[in-house]
């Protein structure tokens, strides 16, 4: 079950995703390919990671870039 703590931090991550992709964040679902279904590139997911190590204030270390494949990969990362 999802708290509400995890619940707002989950659509903080789709903003962000949102504000990288152009895709409206409620069309963003925890099974979307960051690359295939988001089209995010290489150079994307290293912003997308220094924007996330900014807003929840967590180091590069845990953000893996080559274990990040979908939302949700980002998701239980960030809410650990």
């Amino acid at each position: 079950m999802i708290n509400e703590d995890n619940n707002k931090k989950i659509i903080k991550i789709k903003e962000i995703l949102s504000q990288f992709t152009d895709i409206e964040m409620n069309d963003i679902k925890m099974e979307s390919d960051l690359i295939c279904d988001l089209g995010l590139t290489s150079f994307d997911l290293v912003c997308l990671v220094s924007s996330f190590e900014e807003e929840f204030n967590i180091k590069r270390d845990n953000m893996a870039l080559k274990s990040l494949k979908t939302v949700n990969d980002v998701c239980k990362i960030i809410l650990k």
